[in-house]
């Protein structure tokens, strides 16, 4: 009885999916919105490619239902990554001789990463923190998304906070 459809926002997909749930929610459309993320992307890289190791395939959910004011999401920020312009895909064929696309990333991928990551971070979450009317001192703690083990040192850095006020996800990937 329910409505589903697919969004599709690449490796930024859950942040928009649930952002998209929540404003459905808030609005009234719907009661609850289950959300479901996967990515598949292990198929895709050649696996003599240096960077193969970096994607692998999961799926996790989160049912979205309304709350109590200034409860759940308070703000939000997704801004569009394109600038990087890391990965491109080429057309392949596998064993069999069907057609297979295989994603490759880019020799200049570190050095755009480097250059960009601070301030896609700083943007993202001075956004977030406007749309929620609240400072950065008053969050008790931050989860970054940590699937490289360095960025939660990283992103504690530039936004200037201590490693205490920080959970790193990484170990558990």
């Amino acid at each position: 009885k329910g409505a589903a459809w697919n969004i599709n926002g690449g490796t930024g997909s859950t942040p928009i999916a649930l952002q998209t749930a929540h404003a459905l929610v808030q609005s009234g459309q719907y009661r609850q919105v289950l959300v479901v993320v996967s990515c598949t992307y292990g198929h895709c890289f050649d696996e003599a490619d240096t960077m193969s190791w970096f994607s692998s395939d999961a799926a996790g959910a989160l049912l979205v239902g309304a709350l109590e004011a200034n409860q759940g999401i308070l703000g939000t920020k997704v801004i569009h990554t394109g600038a990087m312009d890391v990965v491109t895909a080429k057309p392949v064929k596998d064993s069999q001789g069907n057609p297979q696309v295989y994603m490759q990333i880019s020799p200049s991928a570190n050095k755009l990463a480097n250059i960009l990551a601070e301030e896609f971070l700083i943007s993202c979450c001075e956004g977030a923190l406007e749309a929620a009317g609240v400072s950065l001192d008053q969050i008790d703690f931050v989860i970054f998304h940590s699937l490289c083990a360095w960025f939660t040192n990283f992103g504690a850095r530039v936004l200037g906070i201590s490693k205490e006020r920080t959970i790193n996800l990484n170990p558990y990937y």
